[in-house]
């Protein structure tokens, strides 16, 4: 008599915990399906040339909310933050650049060789991480620029316009 009721309580507590889990999943892929719904809003915005174009040489955007940065050169911080600092406002780069071992190279070439085909999330972890869609990564002489995902498409586009 107390095995079965034992086999009961079992089962009431094998399926409450099935219920559980089953109610897990359906809320995860709600949630899901929201944050995918929400960044494609993102991409769905028209680029601002300008605020990609402050990003690009300033290293803030239009609200003159700095980008924070990690790794680059020291000196980086005080000569603008941004990109033109070592690529140049032409993006041309092929300057070398005090206390780097590398000389940047030409942003116009790289959107013609890849960065131009990259979607958003790509370039965004491209300038965020340092790596590229292949896996490989930047130079470490390569600052990463944490900019906000709703305004990569703004620099990315800036940078295509060069």
């Amino acid at each position: 008599m107390q095995s079965r009721r034992l086999m009961i309580y079992l089962v009431a507590l094998l399926v409450i915990l099935v219920g559980m889990l089953v109610y897990i999943f359906i809320q995860s892929r709600h949630i899901d399906k929201a944050v995918r719904e929400s960044g494609s809003e993102n991409r769905e915005k028209k680029p601002d040339l300008a605020n990609g174009g402050l990003i690009y040489e300033k290293g803030t955007d239009l609200q003159g909310r700095m980008i924070p940065i990690s790794g680059g050169p020291d000196w980086l911080l005080t000569k603008g933050g941004g990109c033109a600092a070592c690529h140049g406002e032409n993006g041309r780069g092929g300057e070398p650049v005090k206390g780097l071992t590398i000389v940047p190279p030409n942003i116009r070439r790289a959107v013609d060789k890849g960065i131009g085909g990259m979607s958003v999330d790509e370039f965004a972890t491209l300038i965020k991480w340092g790596e590229l869609p292949n896996g490989k990564e930047l130079s470490h002489e390569m600052p990463r620029f944490d900019v906000p995902d709703d305004e990569a498409i703004d620099l990315l586009e800036y940078i295509k316009q060069l």
